[in-house]
């Protein structure tokens, strides 16, 4: 399950680094909005979460799986099983 979730998030198309916040979390993936930025969808690109929730800071490498204006949703392709733990606990809260 998703869960909203705000943070500050840096967003690297191995070109330039964008300012983005996120929307929404799960263990599989997240949703983020940034402005200035056009990615396309199956790109692969790679994000930096601040810490917050109960969630410490970590990146994860991405796919954009879906993209409306200035949102986007990723799945997260490499994360680390203690970020992985610490999101389904999150959630598991959340829900």
């Amino acid at each position: 399950p998703r869960v909203y979730y705000k943070c500050e998030v840096l967003v690297h198309n191995r070109h330039q680094v964008f300012n983005a916040e996120s929307i929404q979390i799960s263990a599989g993936g997240a949703s983020f909005k940034v402005d200035n930025a056009d990615f396309d969808v199956e790109s692969q690109i790679y994000l930096h979460f601040k810490p917050g929730n109960d969630v410490p800071a970590f990146n994860a490498t991405c796919t954009v799986v879906s993209k409306n204006e200035n949102k986007y949703g990723v799945s997260f392709n490499a994360v680390s099983g203690i970020i992985r733990d610490s999101i389904e606990k999150l959630t598991n809260k959340a829900s």
